[in-house]
């Protein structure tokens, strides 16, 4: 039997190994926690590619990219602990990428020919998926790895195919009065009209979701981790929105007066907007509250000699915001 103080312990424990997921509650304690610095990879002999990244699901594994100087500069994955900080190792990817995927056992990439898995333990490659032109890769809930293709340039939209399916399935057509927001995790895709109206897909059946009409043209957003809700802003930045696609609701969360803003985000129960480097608050993370409006500063992430990040991204279960430009990476969570 385990003593009573010795259990209090172990369920502290447990507990503070956890992550909080970013809420309305709790965002006002979200801060840069963690900095994985490109000094350290330069110290190795490697040059940083970018601010390019990928992490798996809780951001304790996360992946930056570097080069030796001559092979391409996304040529090297730098494997660091999303925890402590530690740079753990890095791998030779054996060809140019156009999509990463992170799983627990292996970096997946998407190439020219298809997607190659490299394992995180011993560096070895195996290719998972031979097609052409894959330019987006994912792993699916059951563990089977996905892509989406273009076979033919200037299409929005291209074919996706999964590992174990006989033919790749056709999304849906395009449309010259269509565009596709970016930045949109697979298996959703989310696509606009000039008219107002908003589509969000499944690309695995093919399918539209849900379809709104917001009177303004949704040029820039996000969606949640469960395609809930989309934060967008129009092409004038001059509001910001949430959609939610179960009631077709548009609402105005707040004011941008022109402010662009490099990267939005939304939390996981879409009770908070994150906006990373708004043109009015250049190296800021900014929150706002869905349902008050409230707008709130949470302070400057790492210094870069490029202003405007390379990438922001949430992690999968929301408890982490991941940073990366030319200087390093920077992981956010929810102080305690």
């Amino acid at each position: 039997m385990i003593p009573y103080f010795s259990l209090l312990i172990l369920i502290l424990w447990i507990g503070l190994g956890e992550s909080s997921i970013i809420t309305a509650d709790n965002i006002q304690n979200l801060r840069g926690e963690l900095r994985l610095d490109f000094e350290e990879v330069e110290a190795r002999g490697l040059k940083p590619g970018s601010g390019i990244f990928v992490m798996n699901a809780d951001a304790s594994r996360v992946v930056s990219f570097a080069s030796d100087g001559i092979a391409p500069p996304l040529s090297t994955a730098v494997i660091w602990d999303g925890k402590t900080g530690e740079l753990l190792k890095t791998i030779t990817l054996e060809s140019n990428f156009y999509d990463r995927f992170l799983t627990e056992q292996s970096l997946l990439v998407a190439t020219q020919t298809g997607v190659t898995a490299y394992n995180l333990t011993d560096g070895s490659a195996e290719d998972v998926l031979v097609i052409e032109a894959a330019v987006e890769v994912w792993e699916h809930n059951d563990g089977a790895v996905c892509v989406e293709t273009f076979p033919e340039m200037g299409r929005t939209s291209g074919l996706v195919m999964c590992q174990g399916w006989g033919e790749p399935l056709a999304l849906f057509e395009d449309d010259p009065d269509m565009s596709r927001i970016g930045r949109v995790p697979p298996p959703f895709a989310v696509t606009t009209t000039e008219n107002g109206d908003v589509f969000l897909w499944n690309l695995l059946s093919n399918q539209v979701l849900a379809s709104a009409n917001v009177e303004d043209v949704a040029v820039f957003g996000a969606i949640n981790t469960e395609a809930t809700h989309l934060a967008w802003r129009d092409p004038m930045s001059a509001e910001l929105h949430l959609l939610d696609f179960a009631t077709g609701e548009d609402r105005r969360v707040a004011p941008l007066s022109g402010a662009f803003i490099s990267f939005l985000l939304l939390a996981p129960n879409a009770d908070v907007i994150l906006g990373i480097d708004p043109m009015d608050a250049r190296g800021e993370v900014i929150a706002w509250n869905t349902e008050t409006g409230d707008k709130i500063t949470l302070g400057k992430y790492r210094p870069c000699n490029r202003q405007q990040p390379d990438l922001a991204q949430l992690s999968s279960d929301g408890s982490a915001l991941v940073i990366g430009c030319d200087t390093g990476l920077e992981i956010w969570r929810i102080g305690r």
